[in-house]
């Protein structure tokens, strides 16, 4: 139930933010921004180019797309992957030391959606994503809906075929070979489902919004819990 955001989301705009990020604590940890699950990309404090997203305690939603980001950085296996605590004092401390590469939110609507600032107590953070790429959010983007519909091969989908059925007013009911077909178009697709049309179909296969191969930037307010 996503109801109890809206009044801060609503002070996030009026802030001029698009989204709010949502910090826990005392010490501020970084959770989610808006409904989306959070990544960070960056150098750690030990040096090792890191994703690190907060881990599953009970707060954090345990959300499919951010499932897929880990597994496909896992299988990559160019950096490290991890699920960990990162407060406000972490963040602001690697942007200072200029470690911070990347920010982005990651959910079902959006897929992949990077930050560029963060409003922070009255000051502005500015995160350098936008300035790296971004590099690791477009990849993450391009190979999710690649896989989503079908441009590449992975266990992840089931590829179905169906019959293609007339284009009729929506709710007007068809009979056929004794069967009752209720058809509403233009033709809906869930994204877990990757549909592939016959040839002789008048409905076009589906294709996904790419925005030019980059995602749009966000900003984003904090909001403690």
């Amino acid at each position: 139930n996503y109801g109890s955001s809206i009044y801060a989301q609503r002070e996030a705009m009026e802030l001029g933010c698009q989204q709010v990020l949502w910090l826990y604590g005392e010490d501020h940890q970084i959770t989610e921004v808006g409904t989306m699950n959070l990544f960070l990309y960056w150098r750690n404090e030990d040096g090792e180019e890191e994703l690190a997203t907060p881990p599953l305690d009970g707060i954090i939603l345990p959300g499919v797309t951010r499932q897929s980001i880990l597994d496909l950085a896992y299988k990559w296996g160019e950096f490290k992957v991890s699920e960990r605590y990162v407060t406000m004092s972490d963040l602001i401390a690697a942007l200072k030391e200029n470690r911070v590469k990347e920010m982005f939110g990651a959910g079902t609507a959006c897929v992949v959606c990077p930050i560029a600032t963060i409003l922070y107590l009255g000051e502005n953070l500015h995160i350098p994503t936008m300035e790296n790429g971004p590099q690791l959010a477009t990849r993450f983007l391009n190979q999710l809906t690649d896989i989503q519909y079908g441009r590449e091969d992975s266990e992840w989908i089931v590829m179905v075929s169906f019959l293609a059925l007339p284009r009729l007013h929506p709710l007007q009911l068809q009979r056929s070979t004794g069967v009752l077909h209720l058809v509403s178009p233009p033709l809906m697709l869930n994204d877990d489902v990757v549909a592939q049309l016959p040839e002789s179909s008048p409905l076009p296969p589906p294709t996904a919004p790419r925005c030019g191969g980059t995602p749009r930037c966000h900003e984003a307010a904090p909001y403690p819990s």
